[in-house]
């Protein structure tokens, strides 16, 4: 599986990571990007850990990622990737 990379800062420090997915949501009228941080002895069975920050779009061609601070917005975004996951999950699997 090939996933996009970019570059975020984690502790002050640049990471490259790996975009799982984006999900936006009318109800809410925010967006989230869920990605994993890859790290260089990283192979295909090394477990990752799911991170999620907010994205604002500065304009058309540039969106700016927030780092979620509070837990409660966490909490938000992770119910959110999960109602996705599972609504593709079940669809997929024909139940």
């Amino acid at each position: 599986i090939c996933m996009k990379e970019f570059k975020i800062i984690v502790d002050g420090e640049e990471k490259t990571a790996e975009l799982v997915t984006r999900l936006y949501s009318e109800e809410l009228g925010l967006e989230y990007i869920y990605y994993y941080i890859k790290e260089e002895n990283d192979n295909d069975d090394t477990e990752k850990e799911l991170y999620a920050s907010r994205i604002i779009s500065e304009d058309d061609e540039h969106d700016k990622i927030i780092p979620i601070t509070n837990e409660n917005e966490n909490k938000i975004a992770f119910k959110m990737f999960s109602t996705m996951y599972n609504k593709v999950s079940n669809e997929v699997g024909g139940e």
